[in-house]
């Protein structure tokens, strides 16, 4: 009796402090050699092991940092937050299967991705379901079917990230409830079957990138959901080489889409710049020369305002 009390006790001791000792917090710490996502994480001496075991533990809003190079498992994001790793850690996801990163968060939350890479995968890099904003920063993608993917509206802000081997590397879809808007600025878009596709009224906007090797085409405005639905796509300062097509307007349906470029580099490609069924505005400052086909269609000309 005295060594069932006894047990007894101590389990009720230990079950009183689980709560506690898993309790969120703003910032918890995650590493792939030490780690336990059965720790408080909150301690830098007791971090979890896996990205989903962290983002279970930190707060909405709160950061998870990353201690050292290793892989940290596939991570479903339902609120706001931010995951970063420092630069010189290497902080992969390899998923087995579906997507590297679901983000099914809210339509206010703002999701912050820094320093990550993610690496050959059946799915998705990026699942982005429903959100407010996700922000990209230093990550490398590279061999998905889809790069990232925007199936809801929603901002997506991407900056010096590398995008590579995928079949698509980002799509930006839209519906009824609105578009998905992106503005990317000194990334590199290398060797997927396709680079950047625009859908029906969503927006897009790059600046000084580097879309080169991509099989089917770099850039593409798709825009074909009819009923006057209008789609946006801006280049500016970016190198376009060795692509399928390197700039597309693909408009048709009823739909509407416009696509302007301004200050680039299209050279070496297949076809240089294409309207087909779309408006593509070129600004004098384009060198578009040395392409099998420099244009097809009709390319306007727009003038700084």
């Amino acid at each position: 009796m005295t060594r069932f009390r006894s047990w007894l006790a101590a389990a009720l001791f230990l079950g009183a402090l689980a709560p506690s000792a898993l309790a969120q917090a703003n910032r918890v710490f995650v590493s792939a050699r030490s780690g336990n996502d059965l720790n408080s994480c909150a301690n830098i001496l007791t971090p979890c092991q896996t990205f989903q075991g962290a983002v279970n533990q930190v707060n909405a809003g709160g950061s998870v940092i990353v201690l050292d190079t290793g892989g940290y498992g596939p991570v479903t994001i339902t609120k706001a937050l931010t995951i970063q790793a420092p630069e010189g850690i290497v902080a992969f996801i390899h998923p087995p299967s579906g997507s590297a990163i679901t983000i099914n968060a809210g339509a206010s939350d703002v999701i912050i991705l820094r320093g990550l890479s993610l690496s050959v995968g059946t799915g998705k890099g990026i699942d982005f379901t429903a959100g407010g904003v996700l922000q990209m920063e230093r990550c490398e993608i590279h061999g998905f079917q889809t790069g990232i993917s925007m199936t809801s509206p929603g901002l997506l802000l991407v900056r010096d990230t590398t995008i590579r081997v995928c079949s698509s590397g980002v799509v930006l879809a839209s519906g009824a409830a609105g578009p998905s808007v992106m503005s990317m600025e000194h990334c590199r878009l290398k060797g997927n079957q396709t680079a950047v596709t625009v859908n029906s009224d969503s927006k897009a906007t790059i600046h000084d990138c580097n879309v080169s090797g991509n099989v089917q085409a770099g850039l593409v405005l798709d825009s074909h959901f009819g009923g006057g639905v209008s789609g946006e796509f801006s280049a500016e300062s970016c190198l376009l080489a060795h692509n399928g097509t390197a700039i597309l307007s693909l408009v048709y349906n009823g739909s509407l889409g416009q696509v302007r470029v301004s200050d680039c580099t299209i050279t070496d490609n297949n076809i240089g710049l294409w309207a087909d069924g779309g408006s593509v505005l070129s600004r004098g400052n384009n060198t578009v020369e040395g392409n099998t086909n420099d244009t097809m269609g009709t390319i306007d000309a727009f003038s700084p305002k």
